[in-house]
């Protein structure tokens, strides 16, 4: 479902003559408000399909996981920009 909402997205935007940019998930290794999901997975699934799909459609594909991921394939930075953004938020 991911994948085809992402790439209806792209092929609105190539009839309406918009260059759009594909990116990247995110790692993440688990998500603090739903214990036990493990999503590294799907995510990594999900780009080399979006991966495959920018190249297949001549498309920009922008790779922020490969310089974010951590040996747990997630993302300690992750949580850490969370937690300070919702601090900053004040919802912590």
């Amino acid at each position: 479902m991911i994948t085809e909402n992402i790439i209806s997205m792209a092929e609105l935007a190539k009839i309406n003559d918009i260059k759009a940019v594909i990116c990247s998930i995110l790692p993440a290794n688990g998500y603090p408000w739903k214990p036990g999901m493990d999503p590294a997975q799907k995510i990594n699934a999900i780009n080399r399909t979006m991966k495959d799909y920018a190249k297949k459609n001549v498309m920009v594909y922008l790779d922020y996981f490969s310089s974010m991921v951590d040996d747990k394939i997630g993302s300690e930075k992750i949580i850490h920009m969370m937690v300070c953004t919702q601090i900053k938020l004040g919802t912590v």
